[in-house]
């Protein structure tokens, strides 16, 4: 059986290479009922990208291969991905709202997350953004 339009399953897209991040990241997505792609490179992340245009991407800056920033680059350069949602998902010593208005204002994302996170708040974050795209995750 297909399922129904009405369950469309947002699409995340984690990218980074800690390992540790992304497990957490997908287990806690998952549950509250999102579609998780993970990439642990920058060119795995563009090819997923071009391949399942997710709704969202958690993006690390430091990643072998391209790094976050020419991968947000590269995005912004084309059309189908231009509008994605990003958040940034990096480690920041920078006073965060100074911090967050400047990625926004310089990388036109939508903001970032310092690691160490709780991943229930980088959840709720997800939700918020999602939702203003007028989607909503599934659970199981």
């Amino acid at each position: 059986m297909k399922p129904s339009k009405d369950r469309h399953k947002p699409k995340v897209l984690i990218v980074d290479d800690e390992n540790t991040v992304t497990e957490t990241l997908q287990v806690v997505l998952t549950m509250r009922g999102y579609n998780i792609f993970t990439a642990d490179n920058g060119n795995t992340a563009l090819d997923l990208l071009f391949r399942h245009k997710p709704d969202l991407v958690l993006l690390d800056l430091v990643l072998p291969g391209l790094d976050g920033l020419s991968i947000l680059k590269r995005m912004r350069e084309n059309n189908t991905l231009a509008k994605i949602p990003v958040i940034i998902v990096t480690v920041v010593t920078r006073d965060s709202d100074l911090a967050d208005g400047f990625w926004r204002m310089v990388a036109g994302t939508e903001g970032f997350i310092t690691k160490p996170f709780d991943p229930f708040e980088v959840a709720d974050r997800v939700d918020t953004i999602i939702s203003s795209k007028g989607l909503a995750p599934s659970p199981d």
